[in-house]
């Protein structure tokens, strides 16, 4: 091995930002497998962990994420690597529903069966290559499980050092007490060994995401803006067609322009799906591609007066 090999060697196996653009394989919109470069979003939460590791302190993030912007992608591949890097962890993944756990844990699956990297000398990336759909063990002896917020024994699996609670804020709060809590208290955070990562769309001014998003805490809340992505734009075929959307812009979309410097590129992407994938419903666009992290609580909350005019 090279001295520069040997460089890239030990930057990956520390770094999981360097190993996720350079070793991790993740599927993309179309289905296909691809080497992933890491968005603002993603980045941010890397940059998070690595000020976490440096300081040796737990990594605890809440992520208030817009749709399909890779926040699971990006916390799948922190668990990954960390459990890849320290020995003998456990960890769990924890959805709102077994179908979000099953998707999200199929992230973290195809990480460790496609991991080319080499770690140790021994050449083994996983423990046992059996059944993978429940219970990822790999070779340093750490294991990655999924449970399903709300059932019978969610968060009683035992003492973890590692966690992601995905789509938190569409948990039920049952007659047992609030998921996110039962699942916090299984959680070891005493030292840099321990990371958790919370993400979730907006659901409303209530329940444990809100709340730890807007107290102080020792919680880091990451958020990026549905124009902050180099994906959320749609050229213009001709200057007709640019014309004749500057004169078809609403208030609404005036008001992006005036407040956040969008260009009309990123409209006609915000237009787009306003249509396609919210039904024309502004207020569900503003939820699930939300500007600024105040405006998506309030609209998912479905207020009775009309927020704009307020």
């Amino acid at each position: 091995m090279t001295p520069e090999e040997q460089q890239l060697h030990d930057l990956v196996s520390i770094d999981p930002e360097v190993w996720f653009s350079t070793f991790a394989v993740i599927k993309d919109k179309r289905g296909k497998n691809i080497k992933p470069v890491a968005n603002t979003l993603q980045k941010r939460m890397f940059d998070h962990y690595r000020k976490c590791q440096i300081n040796k302190v737990p990594c605890k993030m809440v992520i208030l994420k817009p749709r399909q912007k890779g926040a699971s992608t990006c916390a799948q591949a922190l668990t990954y690597h960390h459990m890849r890097k320290h020995e003998n962890l456990s960890g769990s993944l924890m959805g709102d529903i077994a179908g979000t756990s099953d998707k999200v844990f199929e992230i973290y699956r195809r990480y460790a069966e496609n991991d080319s990297f080499p770690w140790d000398d021994t050449g083994t990336n996983l423990a046992d290559k059996g059944n993978l759909a429940d219970l990822i063990k790999l070779s340093t002896g750490s294991a990655y499980g999924k449970e399903t917020a709300g059932s019978k024994n969610a968060g009683r699996s035992g003492t973890i050092q590692v966690g992601n609670l995905t789509e938190t804020a569409f948990w039920t709060t049952t007659g047992r007490g609030d998921p996110a809590l039962a699942y916090l208290q299984s959680l070891y955070d005493g030292d840099n060994l321990s990371l958790v990562v919370a993400d979730s769309t907006p659901n409303g001014p209530q329940g444990w995401f809100y709340n730890t998003w807007v107290q102080e805490n020792e919680w880091a809340k990451i958020f990026a803006a549905w124009f902050e992505f180099s994906d959320s734009v749609v050229p213009f075929t001709s200057e007709e067609q640019l014309q004749e959307f500057k004169d078809t812009m609403t208030d609404d979309e005036h008001s992006e322009v005036d407040r956040f410097g969008v260009n009309y590129e990123q409209l006609h992407w915000r237009r787009r799906v306003l249509q396609d994938k919210c039904n024309g419903d502004l207020s569900k666009f503003r939820q699930e591609y939300p500007s600024d992290p105040e405006e998506c609580f309030l609209m998912s909350s479905r207020p009775r007066f009309h927020i704009d005019v307020l």
